[in-house]
């Protein structure tokens, strides 16, 4: 049974394509769902279809009692309704792009320019702004989606140790284990 992740926009997919160590395997879907309440939905959608589904959306806030409540009315309307099957909310603080900040020397070559130490601490708050100015003034890609492409392998393993990237891997092997086919014991006859 196919796990599916669903994401907001392009550029969450192809980070996660990219990063999830578990994106490549057939048991996981990335499908991107389109703006908050849609993505939501979707997942919704996909759980009555009886799927397991993750939803990774950007928290659009570092403050710990939005996130709070964000978390229990999304995980509610996503989790607490339809049949019994793995369901998760992530939320990305404050959105998915703080992902490629947690390398900035792999981003700073990247985007051949250094990032100045006011566009990092910026980023912890608005990476996606941040992030947007730095490709702009670095010309080198057309899009957030061509940056992450161009990650290598290397800085693709040091990203998957985001604290983002785990707790869905995490998510995905706990699903794997609770849909995983029970073991049929062998037995020696003779």
């Amino acid at each position: 049974m196919n796990t599916h992740i669903v994401v907001e926009d392009a550029f969450a997919a192809a980070l996660l394509e990219r990063v999830l160590p578990s994106a490549g395997a057939p048991d996981i879907r990335i499908v991107v769902g389109g703006a908050q309440m849609t993505a939501l939905s979707m997942g919704c959608s996909l759980r009555v279809d009886r799927f397991p589904v993750i939803v990774l959306l950007d928290a659009r806030s570092v403050d710990e009692a939005s996130i709070r409540e964000q978390q229990r009315e999304d995980e509610f309307f996503l989790c607490d309704v339809g049949p019994p099957l793995p369901a998760a909310l992530v939320l990305a603080v404050p959105a998915a792009e703080v992902v490629l900040f947690h390398d900035v020397s792999a981003l700073e070559r990247l985007l051949a320019a250094p990032i100045s130490e006011r566009s990092r601490i910026e980023a912890r708050f608005i990476p996606a702004q941040v992030l947007a100015e730095r490709l702009r003034a670095s010309g080198r890609f057309g899009s957030d989606v061509e940056l992450v492409r161009a990650l290598d392998a290397a800085t693709a393993k040091r990203l998957s140790a985001h604290p983002l990237i785990q707790t869905l891997e995490r998510h995905v092997a706990e699903f794997r284990a609770v849909l995983a086919p029970p073991a049929t014991e062998l037995r020696r006859t003779g």
